[in-house]
């Protein structure tokens, strides 16, 4: 689906979200049950007394999950709360054993914030009104008999955090952006691990349409649950386009809860939200309030990492690195620590731009090689066996024209797969390029004498013929020469 057309001097949107995010504990948030590490375990197997609901069970506080909220609330520069309280949300669903969910409605933990993101090569910032933590219910199954719901409770429980922006956003692309900013930031600090296809995070999407310049908010439709960037686009796409033609033709737009179908390309109906639901919020009892000391915010605001836009910056400044390589690299922290170790085996005194080409080829070998060796069961490259000390080798090698790309490549996988020490294989195997003027001078001077009527030809304009004849000293070569050396020296007997 493109992304919509509709006429912005005409029409504006206002796209507000709701963004859930299964932290990275290792128990629930209020039961020391564990979490499942897969989609594949047995359902039901994993619960305690009080993710079933039985009465006499009292809820505990998981001390990490409020750590890792108070971290996505310091990295997002948001107000946080030194007291907070929880509530409860009564609705009756069949995942939902207790009756009611465990959220902070009245005092979130963090208010306020930003998330900071780049859209059409621009920066811009999007207003957040509060971040709060929130147990996740269980799951319906609706696909394993026919004709019957089956519940699964290993989910309930799971701690979240619920980022709610401002209604900020105007487009599909920009929405897009921000989230996948949003989701680079949490998964870089090990808040979520930004799985998508199971639901780690998922998005909700509030939108209306109001004529432009018109101060009178539109009637607002909610978009649930969806779990990829494509379909918050798509979804925001025709949400936008639907809520014109209905205006456009005289006809009101409901105000709704709606589904995208990602086979028809289309939002569908779920149910219609003409009236609120009742929640019934009620402070919890059987918690206290959260009180939050400034020692332990200030404990973690001192070991929070360096930011990956910042890191960005400083990867291409320092390193000269092409911004698009740098973004790679800080894709992952394990990624850009790696990096980081290699580029620290090179030796201090090195000149500037020795450093930017080493530190250049670094970046490609780890990002064209190594990277493409990891898969489901080598995800990171702690998996592989060579060490940041060993890429640097390699890419020294050939930064210094010792080594080819080809070969650099070759002997990094290698050195990956094996965890040999590089410079053994390159000395036992004449791996280094040929260097040696006198030597490729005499290679040049042979080619050119076994081929006269193509230097006569080239002599005569045919200019394209030097690849001819690099070709040929190539194929001729007993060891790999230098291709710039030797570009050198047939230009130099050519002129």
């Amino acid at each position: 689906m493109t992304p919509t057309t509709y006429d912005t001097s005409r029409w504006q949107a206002d796209i507000g979200l709701e963004i859930h995010c299964q932290l990275l504990t290792r128990t629930r948030l209020f039961s020391p049950g564990p979490l499942p590490a897969t989609t594949d375990a047995a359902p039901n197997s994993l619960l305690t007394p009080f993710d079933l609901g039985l009465p006499g069970t009292l809820p505990q506080l998981n001390a990490r999950a409020v750590d890792l909220a108070l971290v996505a609330g310091i990295a997002l520069g948001c107000d946080i709360n030194p007291i907070s309280h929880f509530d409860r949300k009564h609705y009756l669903y069949p995942d939902l054993p207790k009756g009611y969910q465990i959220t902070q409605q009245e005092r979130p933990i963090c208010q306020n914030g930003r998330i900071l993101f780049e859209h059409e090569g621009q920066p811009h910032t999007l207003p957040l009104e509060r971040i709060h933590l929130e147990e996740d219910a269980g799951r319906s199954l609706h696909d394993r008999l026919p004709h019957h719901t089956l519940v699964d409770l290993n989910r309930a429980g799971t701690p979240l955090i619920e980022i709610v922006t401002a209604p900020a956003l105007h487009c599909p692309l920009a929405t897009e952006a921000a989230l996948r900013a949003l989701h680079r930031l949490l998964v870089w600090l090990q808040i979520c691990d930004g799985n998508l296809q199971e639901g780690s995070m998922r998005f909700d999407a509030n939108i209306s349409v109001r004529p432009t310049g018109s101060t009178e908010p539109g009637v607002r439709c909610e978009l649930k649950n969806l779990n990829s960037f494509r379909f918050v686009r798509e979804a925001l796409t025709f949400e936008i386009d639907r809520h014109i033609a209905l205006l456009q033709t005289g006809q009101t737009v409901r105000s709704q809860t709606r589904a995208y179908d990602d086979r028809a390309r289309q939002t569908v109906l779920l149910r219609e939200r003409d009236a609120l639901p009742d929640y019934r919020f009620l402070r919890d009892p059987d918690l206290p309030p959260l009180l939050l000391d400034e020692a332990r915010i200030q404990r973690l605001r001192e070991h929070h990492p360096e930011h990956p836009d910042a890191l960005e910056r400083r990867l291409t400044t320092t390193f000269n690195l092409p911004a698009p390589i740098a973004r790679t690299l800080c894709e992952s922290p394990t990624r850009a620590t790696f990096f980081e170790n290699a580029t620290a085996e090179f030796p201090p005194d090195l000149p500037i731009d020795a450093r930017h080409t080493r530190a250049l080829a670094c970046a490609n070998l780890l990002i064209n090689t190594l990277l493409a060796l990891l898969d489901a069961d080598h995800p990171d490259l702690s998996a592989l066996a060579i060490t940041p000390a060993q890429l640097a080798t390699i890419a020294s090698l050939q930064a210094a024209g010792e080594l080819s790309a080809t070969v650099a490549a070759a002997l990094c996988e290698e050195v990956a797969r094996t965890g040999q020490d590089p410079l053994g294989i390159v000395e036992a195997r004449a791996l280094r390029q040929c260097r040696d003027p006198e030597l490729l001078g005499r290679l040049v001077d042979a080619v050119l004498d076994d081929h006269p009527d193509q230097l006569k030809a080239y002599r005569q304009g045919k200019t394209q013929l030097l690849g001819f004849f690099i070709g040929q000293a190539m194929r001729r070569a007993h060891v790999e020469p230098d291709p710039r050396l030797l570009t050198s020296i047939f230009r130099e007997r050519l002129s």
